[in-house]
This record gives structure tokens, C-alpha cells and sequence, in this order.
């Protein structure tokens, strides 16, 4: 885990704290940079997605060392 990116574990953590066992992390299930697992995989994506019970997605965040957890503004 220490190599982890940060993103990543931080959905490891949100999934370990909402009590489940098992998470999908695409970026580890399918090689990044090879095409030919991409497009193997991405015909899965939507049956895997769809039979989620919790997506995490860390939109904020510009790469996967970014966290799921940013500091934000505060309304005045």
C-alpha cells in the first residue's frame, strides 16, 4: 500500500469505513497503457458499474496522486 497512489487509497478507506470487503479499481483491473486490454476491458465496464453498489469518483482530483478529499472555499 505504501506505493499506492493517494486516490487510491483513499477509496480504499471509503470502502473500508462504509463496511464492504471488495472494491474495483479500474487503474489496478485493466493495464493502462495497453490498448489492446482497454478496449478487451471497456466492454465490461458497464455491467461492472452497473451491479456497483457505491461509485467513487474523485472528480476533483487532476491525477490519481491527487486524493479524493480536497480542501475546499468556505461560504462567507
Amino acid at each position: 500500500l505504501a506505493m499506492m497512489p493517494q486516490t487510491l487509497l483513499d477509496a480504499v478507506v471509503i470502502t473500508a469505513r462504509l463496511g464492504f470487503q471488495y472494491i474495483w479499481i479500474d487503474a489496478l483491473c485493466i493495464i493502462q497503457d495497453y490498448e489492446k486490454d482497454i478496449k478487451c476491458e471497456l466492454k465490461f465496464m458497464a455491467e461492472v458499474y452497473r451491479k456497483s453498489v457505491c461509485t467513487i469518483a474523485a472528480l476533483a482530483s487532476g491525477d490519481n496522486g491527487g486524493g479524493c478529499f480536497v480542501q475546499r472555499n468556505h461560504l462567507k
